[in-house]
């Protein structure tokens, strides 16, 4: 729960990012329960709304439909205030499919873990079901990826949490790093360490809370140096 995950099915959604609400936990959508045997999840996407009505007859879709949030004033401008069940101004359904917050609510089981991009993540910020240190916490993944040679980071879990070192290179793995510790005073160690353990540490005057790069700093600060 409160993970990113990028969606494998259906076909309209393939390799968009989604948001787990809960797992194991049944949608109720026109009063029917959905679930997965307990293997499925509830996941936010931002939908594709152009779906429905951008068509021309005897030709199905046209172009790719775009991403869109999805309101209930929207919907109706849309697709006509008969078609949808409104329970909320911010929850609506519409052919069987629940909207609630500009979001398509969904059930699936058919997804994998992954970091999303800062666009993809710009849209979920809006999301007031998202609890925003999961926005933090997907920002601050988005950073370490961004690490480059010669970075001050500090390891944020682990056996190693809490401690700072600098990165002085990148494995083989794309998702590992080695960085150079000072574990005891004076005698630097290197360790090859996942770069989701890392953040990037620098004065507080750049520090998210004081300790992490804002992330939409983090590209400024690289050109400073």
């Amino acid at each position: 729960e409160g993970d990113f995950v990028r969606l494998n099915s259906p076909p309209l959604y393939r390799g968009n990012l989604a948001y787990v609400a809960s797992y194991n936990a049944p949608l109720w959508v026109e009063g029917h329960k959905r679930d997965f045997g307990g293997q499925g999840a509830n996941v936010l996407i931002v939908p594709r709304v152009e779906c429905f009505v951008n068509r021309t007859k005897g030709k199905g879709r046209v172009g790719q439909p775009s991403k869109l949030l999805l309101g209930v004033k929207e919907a109706i401008r849309l697709f006509g205030a008969d078609a949808l069940n409104v329970k909320n101004p911010s929850d609506f359904i519409y052919l069987g499919q629940r909207y609630y917050d500009g979001f398509l609510y969904h059930v699936t089981h058919d997804f994998e873990p992954t970091v999303p991009t800062v666009e993809e993540l710009v849209l979920f910020e809006r999301c007031s079901s998202i609890d925003p240190q999961d926005i933090v916490r997907a920002q601050t993944e988005i950073a370490s990826l961004r690490l480059k040679q010669g970075d001050h980071v500090i390891v944020t879990s682990g056996e190693l949490v809490g401690m700072t070192g600098m990165v002085t290179s990148f494995s083989e793995d794309a998702n590992k790093t080695t960085v150079s510790i000072d574990t005891k005073e004076g005698i630097m160690e290197d360790f090859t360490l996942p770069l989701v353990l890392l953040r990037l540490h620098v004065e507080s005057t750049w520090s998210l809370h004081g300790v992490y790069l804002d992330l939409h700093r983090l590209d400024v600060y690289h050109e400073q140096q």
